[in-house]
């Protein structure tokens, strides 16, 4: 018997519905703008908002020496209420040992992000960590530069006269929202050459670093978290090392896989 024009036109429906599918199988696993979906990183979660001191410069002054920083923020980096954002350019100096540090207090905004699947041509995107971090908005008033970690003794960090163990972080009046982020500014080892000036003249030398690295800590649902921050900060640092005086290791900052900044030290005097 003879299939009808119905059974025909259901028969063809299914052969077109079905080639569809397979049209669109195959579109999505081409890779560019024929694809009809790609992963994206999206928001996934509540915002946290908190107010943290943003180190703009760091600067480490070697024993018995000086040392000075200037400082260069991108414009934009930083935005805030008329007469808020600091100067573009922070700079200053310290003698003997001791640590100076420009900082900037923002609203920092953690924003929990997950990999996503959307429908719709466009490349992948996928998530390189759990969250994202914007520190766009200077809070008014919120500027400090000059010495920091000044006690009784100073400006020994640890055992002797260097940078041995020197704090990650300032806190500027013992209230949470006044700590600084943290940093990585000390000496560790020495991976440059050293500076001797036993039996020599005062040597004088300048280094630039073009990027500083913090990290924020923060609270989600109780459990505690540290974000890593590249900041494009250009900063030119210039030592000064007494003649006859000593010997100075040298940790510098900016060498590959470092947090960024200037040099830090460990003085031996001359034999």
């Amino acid at each position: 018997m003879r299939p009808s024009r119905r059974s025909l036109g259901i028969v063809v429906s299914i052969i077109v519905a079905v080639g569809v599918v397979l049209s669109v199988l195959a579109l999505t696993t081409v890779g560019g703008l024929l694809s009809l979906r790609h992963s994206t990183c999206q928001a996934s979660g509540s915002m946290v908002t908190q107010q943290v001191w943003l180190p703009l410069s760091l600067l480490n002054s070697p024993f018995h020496g000086l040392a000075f920083v200037n400082s260069t923020v991108p414009r934009g980096l930083l935005y805030g209420p008329p007469g808020g954002p600091p100067p573009n350019l922070v700079g200053g100096g310290v003698p003997n040992g001791t640590v100076w540090g420009g900082f900037a207090k923002v609203s920092a905004t953690i924003q929990p992000v997950k990999n996503s699947t959307v429908w719709g041509p466009g490349s992948n995107s996928e998530c390189s960590r759990a969250f994202e971090i914007e520190l766009p908005f200077f809070v008014s008033g919120g500027y400090f530069t000059g010495g920091i970690f000044l006690w009784p003794g100073a400006p020994e960090f640890g055992p002797g006269p260097s940078d041995y163990q020197e704090p990650r972080m300032v806190n500027f009046s013992g209230a949470l929202n006044d700590s600084s982020v943290w940093f990585d500014n000390g000496f560790t080892s020495s991976n440059a050459v050293n500076v001797s000036t036993c039996g020599g003249s005062v040597k004088s030398v300048t280094v630039t670093a073009t990027a500083l690295t913090v990290w924020i800590p923060f609270t989600v649902r109780g459990q505690n978290y540290s974000l890593p921050l590249v900041i494009p900060f250009v900063q030119t640092f210039h030592y000064i090392f007494p003649a006859s005086t000593g010997i100075w290791q040298v940790d510098n900052l900016s060498a590959p896989g470092g947090p960024g900044g200037g040099w830090a030290f460990s003085y031996s005097p001359c034999a």
